[in-house]
């Protein structure tokens, strides 16, 4: 029997489906994959750009996303914590999840208030102390 070997034809979208972009804590990327699925949902608008606007939106959309710049400067645990379960679809757990999103939001902010103001105590306390006396010789 012949061996059999598959051959891969590379999608023409398939750099689409993968971004990494670099964190400003780690060295480790963050990754956002899509798939398919994106592209069905925006068919219909997909569908009505000309061959040069759909080539353009290909290759400026990673950069315009306002997520993807928020993500930039996330850690993964920082984007980890504000996932919303796929259970959450009621509005009244949507209040909820959104009131949870205000209450973490404020004490983010209220984290880096007490770093910013531990940096400007610590510059403020930088005056140098004063070097010991010297010690007369003693003459023998």
């Amino acid at each position: 029997m012949a061996p059999l070997t598959s051959l891969r034809v590379p999608s023409p979208v398939e750099d689409f489906y993968r971004e990494e972009v670099q964190t400003p804590l780690g060295s480790t990327p963050a990754v956002t994959y899509r798939n398919d699925i994106y592209m069905i949902l925006n068919q219909r608008r997909l569908d009505s750009m000309t061959l040069a606007q759909f080539s353009d939106y290909l290759d400026h959309d990673r950069s315009a996303s306002q997520l993807s710049q928020m993500r930039e400067k996330m850690s993964d645990e920082q984007l980890h914590q504000f996932v919303k379960s796929r259970y959450i679809q009621h509005p009244s757990e949507l209040r909820a999840w959104a009131s949870y999103l205000d209450i973490e939001y404020s004490k983010e902010i209220q984290k880096l208030e007490e770093a910013v103001e531990a940096v400007k105590k610590q510059t403020s306390n930088t005056d140098p102390s004063p070097d010991p006396a010297p010690t007369p010789a003693v003459e023998s």
